[in-house]
């Protein structure tokens, strides 16, 4: 499972319209944090994923 927590710290801002823990993410911010994940996994290698959506197992 990918850890999201390293890939939003210091990102996103609070929008009154959302729910007070909720947080808004501008375009070019979204574009950066998945160019940073797309990144980190290439450099993984191989990845096999189990029928389980949320576990990913990186070999």
């Amino acid at each position: 499972m990918i850890q999201l927590d390293k890939y939003l710290q210091g990102k996103g801002q609070r929008a009154d319209q959302l729910p007070s823990s909720w947080e808004c993410f501008t375009r070019a911010e979204l574009e950066s944090i998945i160019a940073d994940i797309l990144r980190d996994r290439r450099a993984r290698g191989p990845v096999d994923v189990c029928n389980d959506l949320d576990t990913i197992f990186y070999t």
